[in-house]
């Protein structure tokens, strides 16, 4: 096959070196369709951004000078009468007597016609004129109309991007290189010809193939359909001047005595400039899944024939495409000739020395480039280096998304080089949002490691229609894990669980556990904790196994987790789960405890979440002695015998897997405390005391004792009974009555009276 395709293309390039006309289109080349795309966007947006129809210049043009007009005559008339004759006299030689013939001689002019010239005129025209304000609003309107005509044109149309059946069509973009060399043989001949390159676009050939078997496919017969010719037109501004004039004159001797004359002068003076065009491209109607369009280069600027060169010509068209592994983008058919031109009208004649022949079917290039390896580096902090790998080449402009955010050159850590890429971003976002590869073009895929490359085959290999071929969609069922994980937790503290992990059936090349690595390192994601890494290592690890502790309260919302390598695809990932009735499997915990009766037995209410099934842990010696009446998740009843209403101090609660909740036994002794202290007066004290004591009811509810502002030592007794208090210096240094400020526990504040007096 491929014996038969390099025989082709020999046998095109036999074509073009026989071609006898002097035109040669080379093989057609594929340039990147997103960077004309791109620079086509920019010139929409530009256009945009000129206003038209702008106030300033209409105003100014009101009440402008639009034309005028100036009509001079000259005539000039001369009469002349005849010359005043002229007498010459002059002495005889010597010895020789004067005469009539000797003495004095006397000579007339001769009269001669002559004519006058016309004065020049001295009237001049105005030199500056302006449209009127109407006629510029006029030219506004159209110019901004045809801004907005070629908006739409560079935005393209709706049937450029989808056929009639609503199959998505790939935007092509094709360079041609075209030389014209006129033969030496045929200039006589084509002299005042110009050449034309005419193009038709078919439809590839799988695409060809499919639609014999299925022409349902498209119902319409649709093909390539052209969106933009480069250039549209090359032109010259040539400068064109008339210059007209006449000038008469006439003059005459009457009676060989009087001289007449008369003259008269009219002129005309033409300047334009004149565009030639050198280049023309045009789109021609076309019949059946085709589009035809030609390029027509024109002799210019005086000369017989085209200018010898290469010319560099773009077209960009969109083809259907109903499978994206599609090796091939469209059929060429080329026909070139030459046109005689009529130098006076511009028009062309028929196509002569016509020479066709079939270009090499268009490859289709896929600008997305398959990474080779993916690394994922643990660098600290919880933060993670990406970096993906290729023998190939990454096209400037790839780059990679986390979720809504783009990173690229603007991204911090972001590096580009043509066979890596690598960032540096928070471990959580990888693991939650996955990491997705964004081609130029705006193409994505999910970025893992041994990312599976689409088969290359050759644009128009195939013989008997194209063949399946693996899709890399990220909407693809994933492929089943290869190794499984069962997990166990435990409760480590009171805020603290152990998490055990059991792994079976794990990929040969999976990293070590027992090891360890920086590089694609083994982890935990358990909500948006990352476990594993330097900043959260794992408890113990053994060959098929791990231990990490967790918070209670991220297993208590996240009883799924999963264990892997990140960006190594699911062969490389396992999911577990807690089971619903597993440690921990309700949010219990004790929020308060308060007497409600005080009878016998006394009745305790208990307070908090996930309190329903709540036994007794301790004390279990006596069970007559308390016990608990489960009511609701949030509220429980605990009855105490009053005989053993002094026994206990505080009991343990516990319900099911859950870490133990211990719980203070409140008492009526200790409600009738909570009433509001009282303190006893002092009696006076004498100068510079330096302690005083004391005494009252509550004073374990005493927060703080301040003189002023200065904050005062003291100290409860054990029976807390009396409170001593270390006076300062200035408090007993002068007779008189001093204040102390005491604050209690809940906020409430007291002045406390100091009478200080010299000893009697």
């Amino acid at each position: 096959m491929l014996k038969k395709i390099l025989v082709a293309l020999l046998l095109a390039g036999t074509a073009r070196a026989q071609s006898s006309n002097g035109i040669f289109v080379d093989k057609a080349k594929v340039y990147d369709d997103y960077y004309l795309q791109s620079q086509l966007d920019g010139l929409k947006a530009r256009l945009a951004a000129i206003n038209a129809a702008d106030q300033a210049t209409l105003l100014g043009k009101v009440g402008g000078l639009q034309g005028s007009t100036l009509q001079q005559s000259g005539f000039a008339v001369q009469g002349l009468g005849p010359a005043t004759p002229t007498v010459t006299t002059s002495l005889p030689p010597a010895g020789v007597a004067p005469s009539s013939t000797n003495g004095v001689t006397t000579a007339t002019t001769p009269l001669t016609p002559a004519a006058p010239t016309p004065p020049a005129p001295t009237l001049t025209v105005p030199s500056t004129f302006s449209p009127s304000s109407l006629d510029t609003l006029n030219e506004e309107m159209q110019l901004s109309a045809q801004i907005i005509n070629l908006q739409l044109l560079l935005d393209g149309a709706l049937n450029d991007r989808f056929t009639n059946a609503r199959f998505p069509k790939r935007h092509v973009t094709l360079g041609f290189s075209i030389s014209v060399e006129v033969p030496e043989s045929k200039k006589k001949e084509l002299a005042n010809s110009l050449a034309e390159v005419e193009v038709t676009l078919k439809n590839p050939p799988e695409l060809q193939r499919l639609l014999a078997l299925t022409p349902e496919k498209l119902p319409s017969g649709e093909g390539p359909s052209v969106m933009t010719l480069l250039p549209k037109e090359k032109t010259y501004n040539v400068a064109s001047l008339v210059d007209k004039s006449v000038s008469l004159g006439a003059g005459g001797v009457i009676a060989g005595v009087f001289n007449v004359g008369a003259g008269w002068l009219w002129g005309k003076k033409t300047y334009y400039l004149v565009q030639q065009q050198d280049t023309i491209a045009m789109q021609r109607s076309a019949t059946g899944p085709t589009s035809d369009f030609a390029w027509q280069f024109r002799p210019v600027l005086g000369h017989k024939f085209v200018t010898d060169g290469t010319r560099q010509t773009f077209v960009q068209f969109s083809v259907p495409v109903l499978n994206e592994w599609w090796n091939c983008s469209a059929a060429l058919h080329v026909r070139t000739g030459w046109r005689r031109v009529d130098p006076k009208t511009g028009l062309a004649s028929p196509l002569t020395n016509v020479e066709e022949m079939d270009l090499p079917p268009v490859p289709y290039f896929d600008d997305m480039t398959t990474p080779d390896i993916v690394d994922v580096s643990d660098i600290g902090s919880g933060l993670l280096t990406v970096s993906a790998s290729t023998v190939h080449f990454f096209m400037t402009g790839t780059h990679f998304r986390i979720g809504g955010t783009s990173v690229d050159q603007s991204f911090p850590g972001f590096s580009f080089l043509p066979t890596k890429m690598s960032f540096t971003a928070p471990a959580k976002d990888i693991a939650a949002l996955g990491v997705t590869l964004v081609s130029r073009s705006g193409k994505e895929a999910p970025l893992m490691n041994a990312m599976q490359p689409w088969p290359i085959l050759l644009c128009g290999a195939e013989e008997h229609g194209p063949a399946p071929k693996p899709s890399p969609d990220a909407t693809a069922p994933p492929t089943p894990p290869k190794f499984s994980a069962a997990v166990t937790a435990a409760p480590f503290s009171d805020k603290q669980s152990l998490v055990t992990i059991n792994l079976s059936n794990l990929p040969t090349d999976l990293t070590d556990l027992t090891k360890g690595s920086a590089t694609n390192p083994v982890v935990v994601v358990i909500g948006d904790q990352i476990f594993g890494l330097r900043n959260a290592p794992f408890r113990g690890t053994t060959s098929n196994s791990v231990t990490l502790l967790v918070a209670t309260d991220l297993l208590k919302t996240n009883r799924k987790l999963k264990v892997g390598q990140l960006l190594w695809g699911d062969n490389y990932v396992a999911t577990a789960q807690l089971a619903p009735d597993a440690y921990p499997s309700t949010d219990f915990s004790i929020s308060g405890a308060s007497i409600v009766a005080l009878a016998d037995p006394q009745i305790i209410a208990i307070t908090g979440s996930g309190l329903k099934g709540t036994a007794l842990s301790v004390p279990k010696e006596d069970p007559q002695c308390m016990t608990v009446d489960s009511s609701t998740d949030t509220l429980i009843y605990l009855r105490i015998q009053k005989a053993c209403a002094d026994k206990f101090k505080q009991i343990v609660l516990a319900n099911g897997g859950n870490p133990p909740a211990l719980l203070t036994v409140p008492t009526a002794k200790s409600e009738a405390a909570a009433a509001k202290p009282s303190l006893k007066p002092q009696d006076a004290i004498a100068l510079n005391t330096s302690k005083i004591t004391i005494t009252g009811t509550g004073l374990d509810q005493i927060s703080a004792i301040r003189f002023g502002k200065t904050r005062l030592s003291f100290t409860l007794s054990l029976k807390k009974d009396s409170v001593l208090v270390l006076l300062t210096p200035d408090i007993t240094a002068s007779e008189g009555v001093q204040y102390l400020n005491v604050t209690f526990a809940d906020g409430t504040k007291s002045r406390y009276e100091l009478n200080v007096k010299k000893p009697s």
